[in-house]
Parts: C-alpha cells; sequence; structure tokens
C-alpha cells in the first residue's frame, strides 16, 4: 500500500474510533441518566464503575462522578481514593465546583471541621478568581452546614430560615430538611416533624426520601 494510501486509511479508522467512542458516550449518558431517573441506583452503580466506562470517560470527569457516587453511599473514604485522582489545575470552573461539593459533602458526613475548612479555603479562592454569585451563595450554604451537622449548633435554624426565603421545589426541601434537624436539635420535634412532612412532599422521587421516612417513624434518626 502506498504511503498516502495507508495515511489516509489510518485517518479513516480513527476518525471511526472516535465516532464509535461519541456514540458510546452518548449511550453510556443515557444509561447513566436513565438509571438515576428510575431511582435504580444498583444499575447506576454498575455501570459507572464498569470496565466500559474507564475506557471512554474522562479520567477526571470519571473520579468526580464516582467519589460522587460514593458520598452518596457514605463510603467517604473510598471517595476520597478518587478525589485525590482529580487533576484539579486542569478542571473548569464548574467541575471544580463539583469537585468541591464533593469534598465537602464527604467533609460534613466525617464531621470534619479541618477537611470542610479546607474546601472553604479552595471556594473562597474560586470566588476571587471567578467572582461567580453560585459559587458565593454555596459559601453561605456550606457555612450554615458546618454549623448545623459539624458543631450540631441548633441556633442555625434562623438562617436555615433566611435561606429558605424564595426557595422552590428540591432546593426548598433540602432545606426543609436540614430546618427539621436544627428544630430537632433545638428540643423542638413538633416543629421538626412539620418540616419533615414538607420536606416529603417537595422531595418525593430523591434519595432523600428513605431518611425522611426514617425520620417520621423515629425522629431520633435526626441526631
Amino acid at each position: 500500500m502506498e504511503p498516502g494510501a495507508l495515511a489516509l486509511t489510518t485517518a479513516a479508522v480513527g476518525a471511526a474510533y472516535v465516532l464509535i467512542r461519541r456514540l458510546l458516550r452518548g449511550r453510556l449518558s443515557r444509561s447513566l441518566s436513565s438509571a438515576m431517573a428510575e431511582g435504580d441506583y444498583s444499575r447506576y452503580r454498575k455501570v459507572l464503575f464498569s470496565r466500559l466506562t474507564d475506557l471512554l470517560v474522562d479520567r477526571d470527569d470519571l473520579c468526580l462522578l464516582r467519589a460522587a457516587s460514593l458520598v452518596s453511599e457514605g463510603q467517604c473514604r473510598a471517595a476520597e481514593t478518587y478525589l485525590a485522582l482529580v487533576r484539579r489545575e486542569k478542571l473548569d470552573a464548574a467541575h471544580l465546583m463539583e469537585y468541591y461539593r464533593t469534598a465537602f459533602s464527604a467533609a460534613v458526613q466525617e464531621r470534619d471541621p479541618e477537611r470542610a475548612s479546607k474546601v472553604q479555603s479552595g471556594l473562597k479562592e474560586l470566588y476571587r478568581t471567578s467572582q461567580s454569585p453560585a459559587v458565593r451563595e454555596q459559601l453561605a450554604d456550606n457555612q450554615i452546614d458546618i454549623r448545623l451537622y459539624i458543631r450540631s449548633d441548633p441556633e442555625v435554624a434562623g438562617e436555615i430560615v433566611r435561606r429558605m426565603e424564595g426557595q422552590t421545589g428540591v432546593r426548598r426541601g433540602v432545606s426543609c430538611l436540614a430546618l427539621a434537624k436544627a428544630r430537632h436539635l433545638g428540643g423542638e420535634d413538633g416543629k421538626a416533624r412539620q418540616c419533615l412532612l414538607e420536606a416529603r412532599e417537595l422531595l418525593v422521587g430523591t434519595a432523600y426520601l428513605p431518611a425522611i421516612d426514617a425520620a417520621l417513624a423515629d425522629i431520633k434518626h435526626l441526631d
């Protein structure tokens, strides 16, 4: 085969490979999305941790997705392994936000004030360079969560109520769940139950539902 023809053939094969990767990525994305939409987290994890996903998904994206999945299961130490592999210097602002959200969630679950503080420092630097309102809002939300989940401070209830002003849908539901915990910490279990009932209406079909139902059956689950 002539060198020119070989080059054309190699280019064609390369183009086909890229097309296949894009097609498979699309199917992979649809598979992950449908599993999540159906609440089939077992299938979602199976696809996410498959060898095919290793081959087709960008390393940093994959590490972020896997870390977030593990944190949602309470496997924070395992999640840290993936977070450590993320090349933060290569992330855009949106992906960096996801990195900090996942890292902060792990810190809160582990009730680790030092790691939570490191995340806040990273977000402050991101806000300094981006001036993004979303980053500023995340910083404020995180500070509330530090008081509520790490310090167990019932006085944060007032801050949560102010945060809820104008909130609707899932975001308000999550805030209701946080307020329920704050009310419980303050010994106001009647108000905590009311917050749980509102949260349940707003968070139907989400992963929060089992925790809400458990707390409604036994308020001590809010401890």
